[in-house]
C-alpha cells in the first residue's frame, strides 16, 4: 500500500484564529476567549492553534438552536395595555 505525499492534495487546510473569526463574522478575542476555556474544538501544533474543516463544522452545529414549538404558525402577539 502506498501512500501520498502531503501535497498531492490529501491534506486538510487548517485555518488560524484570525481565519476563523473572519469566517464565523466574529472577533478573534471571542475565538482566542472560547479556545482558553476549552469551549471550542482545536488543534494544537506547537505553540500554534488550527482548526480543522470538521472542528469548524463542530462549531457551527453547537450554535444550531431549533424553532419554539409552533413558531411562525401563529401571527405576532400584541400587548393588550388597559387604561387607567
Amino acid at each position: 500500500m502506498s501512500e501520498e505525499p502531503i501535497g498531492a492534495g490529501n491534506a486538510q487546510r487548517l485555518m488560524t484564529v484570525q481565519e476563523l473569526a473572519l469566517y464565523l463574522n466574529v472577533s478573534t478575542g471571542w475565538v482566542r476567549k472560547g479556545v482558553l476555556s476549552r469551549t471550542l474544538p482545536y488543534t494544537k501544533l506547537g505553540k500554534n492553534v488550527r482548526f480543522t474543516p470538521e472542528q469548524v463544522a463542530q462549531i457551527l452545529a453547537a450554535g444550531d438552536v431549533p424553532p419554539a414549538a409552533g413558531s411562525g404558525d401563529s401571527p405576532r402577539r400584541t400587548s393588550r395595555r388597559t387604561r387607567l
